[in-house]
């Protein structure tokens, strides 16, 4: 039997219903633990210049991740991070990067809201369950966005 191929990049998309302008500077990685629930806190390790910061963020599950910002422009709605060290497994998934960045819908039903779209980038060697994992993880954060972006907008 031939084993089973992993792919080791995928997106994960959802359309926000905020403008773009009001949702992105809360898409920063020192500020996703302020909707994405599962994170029970996040904790800058390290604050860099031009956005690039360390942070931690501490799961429900127990998983701590850590990860340093490698790029981010506000001009074109982008963030990249990877991942330096995983608790509890070590550091088998160094080097693991994602990337958010975020769209406004210009036409449509969905005209003046944002898409969202959150990549992941895995080394060789990663199993599927790690890749399940992620994936599940990424849409639970995008729900819980699309959720504080309900109270954003009613505060606004």
């Amino acid at each position: 039997m031939e084993p089973k191929l992993v792919p080791l990049s995928f997106t994960e998309s959802a359309v926000i219903n905020i403008p773009l302008d009001s949702l992105w500077p809360r898409l920063k990685l020192r500020d996703i633990s302020k909707f994405y629930t599962a994170i029970k806190r996040s904790e800058v390790v390290e604050s860099g210049p031009e956005q690039r910061d360390r942070v931690k963020w501490y799961f429900e599950d127990g998983t701590i991740l850590e990860q340093v910002v490698v790029e981010c422009s506000d001009e074109e709605h982008c963030s990249s991070f990877v991942i330096v060290n995983v608790e509890p497994w070590g550091l088998p998934y160094a080097g693991a990067g994602s990337t958010i960045r975020a769209y406004p819908v210009t036409s449509g039903s969905a005209e003046g809201s944002t898409l969202v779209q959150w990549s992941a980038h895995y080394p060789d060697g990663v199993g599927d369950e790690v890749i399940a994992d992620a994936r599940q993880k990424r849409r639970e954060g995008l729900a819980d966005l699309a959720k504080a972006a309900e109270n954003w907008r009613s505060s606004e």
